[in-house]
């Protein structure tokens, strides 16, 4: 690295974490360094190894759950894939990485009819192993493979199924997100746990300009399902990174070490505001204000 005062810099780590930092004009040592970190992933289904099965003449997908959702936000929506996707190489160690997102619906997740189940709006639990399996299409009644989904994946991205070594691929609901209200005062719109903290933080980056000292995003993976592996918020890529930046500026160990605990961090993440119809779980005199 050779860094420049009045630099701008972005560091992808493996197409999982993005760090972006600017080094002002007249930037010192003395100065503070200002972070700002936010997670990319939220809650959603993941789409499980060896995913393809079939129920008679349903084709289905395993999943699994990542993170906290809500399940039953699930039923009934129309459902896109996105994510990636691992397909041989020449080095076994570096396979290619395909980036994929369906441009349709490509599943869904039924609810069963409140004619078979007459309890359902008295709460039922979900069995995350049998409730929640998408389905993908119908099949043909001589259909009888049930790699139907891996085929599809092959297809999309025009490389043969044999050669796909792996994926993490994500459902995601395909609704269009829409203000709402009579003045459009609210949004309703999946993901906003966190992408509202990463636009913010972007946003920030851009447009903010500090002539003294070092500003920086970062931007983990990971959080959803915990923040602990190599990479993830709780690792120490940040502290890594802080110290190249510094030692690439000249700093001495005694710097880096006072700039680590002189620093500001701040964690951006989604509050959650008063609920109207369950004032009782909030805080008497303490909740975010919308």
């Amino acid at each position: 690295w050779t860094l420049e005062n009045g630099g701008k810099y972005m560091v992808n780590h493996h197409d999982t974490t993005l760090f972006a930092f600017t080094i002002g004009d007249n930037y010192a040592h003395e100065d503070m360094l200002r972070i700002a970190a936010a997670h990319t992933d939220y809650p959603c289904l993941r789409i499980k190894p060896n995913a393809d099965f079939k129920t008679e003449a349903y084709a289905q997908v395993n999943v699994e759950v990542y993170g906290g959702p809500i399940l039953n936000t699930w039923f009934d929506r129309p459902l896109g894939v996105a994510g990636r996707i691992a397909v041989k190489s020449d080095n076994p160690f570096k396979p290619n990485t395909i980036i994929y997102q369906s441009q349709k619906p490509v599943m869904i997740i039924p609810n069963l009819a409140i004619h078979m189940n007459r309890d359902v709006n008295k709460g039922v639990e979900i069995n995350n192993q049998t409730d929640l399996m998408p389905v993908v299409d119908m099949l043909p009644e001589e259909t009888k493979s049930t790699d139907y989904f891996l085929t599809f994946i092959a297809e999309e991205t025009g490389v043969n199924k044999e050669d796909i070594l792996d994926f993490e691929l994500n459902t995601f609901c395909m609704e269009e997100p829409s203000y709402v209200g009579v003045k459009d005062t609210m949004i309703s719109s999946p993901r906003l746990d966190n992408q509202t903290s990463v636009s913010a933080l972007l946003s920030a980056i851009i447009n903010g300009k500090r002539d003294n000292g070092i500003n920086m995003i970062a931007l983990f993976d990971h959080e959803e399902i915990g923040s602990s592996s190599k990479q993830g918020a709780a690792s120490i890529l940040l502290h890594d990174m802080i110290i190249r930046i510094l030692k690439n500026l000249g700093a001495d160990d005694d710097r880096m070490n006072r700039a680590m605990y002189d620093a500001m961090l701040l964690s951006v993440d989604v509050a959650h505001a008063l609920h109207p119809n369950k004032v009782n779980k909030m805080d008497i005199t303490n909740h975010p204000v919308m």
